[in-house]
């Protein structure tokens, strides 16, 4: 279905449509999200801080606010929500990412602590730079081609030599399917005593960037 994350009718549209098709809801990931910016907080216009936290946090919000509701009829279910590796770290020129990311962590722990006792775990996965037609836009290709990286991004091959060779990432940029491989665990009965955990699959960044 298509929906804006961050509207409530729309998003128990979603959730209610869910439990029509397939009876219940065991799990969610709240994944959807925006990358803008580029420059210094004091430059950033109120509609590009305002749209960033529209989406990245009350877009996860909504979205936990109208499932978790079928699950507590439940007493049972999983979610899983999207920070990043901005959301555990700051990063230059990106202040309102690095809020709104921060935020996702903060959101996690408070309904990990409120709905640990009801059956639900929470947990949020952190990634870092992840080969998607994301982060391979005119946008990011003028972001690693800046002066603080002085790498030539163009295509995806470009774009891990480049981060290999300026060690922002030990290991290089990661697969989508890391990313969902990190989260099917999650959601999984193997992690069944895994809850408020913001988990990093990055590379190796953390570390690396910020040791």
């Amino acid at each position: 279905m298509q929906a804006d994350v961050a509207n409530a009718a729309e998003m128990k549209g979603v959730a209610d449509a869910a439990v029509r098709e397939f009876g219940r809801i065991d799990g969610l990931v709240a994944n959807a999200g925006i990358w803008t910016g580029g420059v210094p907080a004091w430059e950033l216009s109120d509609e590009q801080w305002d749209e960033m936290s529209y989406v990245n946090l009350r877009g996860v919000w909504q979205s936990c606010k109208q499932v978790i509701p079928q699950m507590l009829d439940r007493g049972a279910g999983s979610i899983v929500l999207i920070s990043s590796m901005a959301g555990m770290a700051g990063m230059r020129n990106f202040a309102h990412y690095v809020a709104a990311k921060h935020g996702v962590i903060g959101l996690m722990r408070a309904l990990a602590v409120e709905l640990g006792g009801r059956g639900i775990r929470v947990n949020a996965v952190s990634p870092q730079a992840t080969k998607t037609d994301l982060l391979l836009n005119q946008f990011s290709y003028d972001l690693f081609a800046g002066a603080e990286f002085h790498s030539n991004v163009g295509t995806r091959e470009d774009l891990d030599r480049g981060v290999r060779g300026q060690n922002l990432m030990p290991v290089g940029p990661v697969d989508p399917a890391d990313i969902s491989n990190a989260i099917l665990w999650l959601l999984s009965e193997r992690a069944r005593y895994v809850t408020g955990v913001a988990l990093p699959v990055d590379a190796g960044a953390l570390v690396e960037v910020f040791p």
